[in-house]
């Protein structure tokens, strides 16, 4: 017998109905070593389902006819061995009134029997049908513990994305106002500025550019200087928005444009006392080979110099 075949036979072994070739078989196969298909699992299910019903059925003594109809019947018997001129003529009929009791409480015997068989065959089909049961809850309760774990995490998969959403929004809110400011005080410093209508209607068309970048230029150290760069590298144009410089005597301010650990001079940035802001254009042959990296100011000796060589006032990094 292999574990198919066991676990057919399985309800019915658990209610020990079965031939006793067939229960020996079947007990043969579970002193087996195995490895088994689940049957010792399918025969403790049995066992289970099996105690549920015979808890489940309400108890019943049989009747006094059952017991009365059994008497008979094995009195019958041992009459019908003796010769039949020993019972007497004078009595015949009230014989075969017995007789004819006799074989109602015989047909009444064999009916209760065929009723306990009956008994045992549903028995049998509500055993299997209660194994049926119970092995789909217990895939359901499977079925939903794992729909419950996938369930809470998907939920906290969503929980984590709306919150790096949230993130990723308030990080965003925060770099556009920033944006807005530097763009507003850039825009505030160019019509400040002392320049020409020629120069500032040209600083406008390229803050106006999509491809126009906006440097910030941060004051190094104690300096109350602030200024904002301009550059298109597809139009080969950028100009530097500074406040108004402080003259310093036998000093210029220099801007620089940086690209690794080159530093080329884009020229001396003017200085007026009178004026709040300054607008200096850097040359377009400097432009050629894109954007720098860095923006720097540092103020050097009169005139300039072809290297920095004095402290850094302002400083700009682009793409960072």
């Amino acid at each position: 017998m292999n574990c198919s075949e066991f676990k057919e036979n399985v309800a019915a072994f658990a209610l020990d109905a079965l031939a006793d070739d067939e229960r020996r078989a079947c007990e043969a196969h579970l002193s087996q070593p195995g490895p088994h298909a689940g049957c010792e699992d399918e025969l403790r299910r049995a066992y289970e389902a099996t105690a549920l019903i015979g808890a489940a059925l309400p108890a019943d003594r049989p009747s006094e006819r059952v017991w009365a109809a059994i008497e008979n019947e094995m009195g019958s018997g041992a009459a019908s061995d003796g010769p039949a001129t020993e019972r007497p003529a004078s009595r015949s009929k009230g014989s075969n009134t017995e007789r004819a009791g006799g074989v109602t409480r015989v047909e009444e015997a064999r009916g209760s029997r065929w009723r306990e068989g009956l008994a045992w065959g549903l028995a049998i089909a509500a055993t299997v049908a209660g194994l049926a049961l119970l092995s789909t809850w217990r895939s359901d309760q499977l079925r939903i513990t794992d729909l419950e774990r996938r369930l809470a995490a998907a939920d906290g998969a969503r929980l984590s994305a709306e919150e790096q959403i949230a993130s990723t929004r308030r990080d965003l809110e925060t770099r556009i106002r920033d944006v807005d400011g530097e763009w507003q005080t850039c825009l505030d410093d160019l019509q400040n500025a002392r320049v020409s209508l020629d120069q500032r209607d040209r600083a406008l068309r390229l803050m106006g550019a999509p491809e126009t970048l906006l440097i910030q230029l941060a004051a190094q150290g104690d300096v109350p200087y602030r200024a904002s760069a301009l550059m298109n590298g597809s139009e080969g144009e950028a100009m530097v928005v500074s406040s108004a410089l402080a003259p310093q005597a036998g000093k210029d301010y220099q801007l620089w444009l940086i690209r690794g650990d080159e530093k080329i001079s884009a020229g001396l940035l003017a200085t007026d006392a009178e004026a709040s802001a300054t607008l200096a254009h850097i040359d377009p042959s400097l432009m050629r080979d894109g954007t720098p990296d860095a923006i720097a100011v540092t103020v050097e000796p009169a005139g300039g110099m072809p290297q920095p060589t004095g402290p850094i006032v302002l400083l700009g990094k682009i793409g960072i």
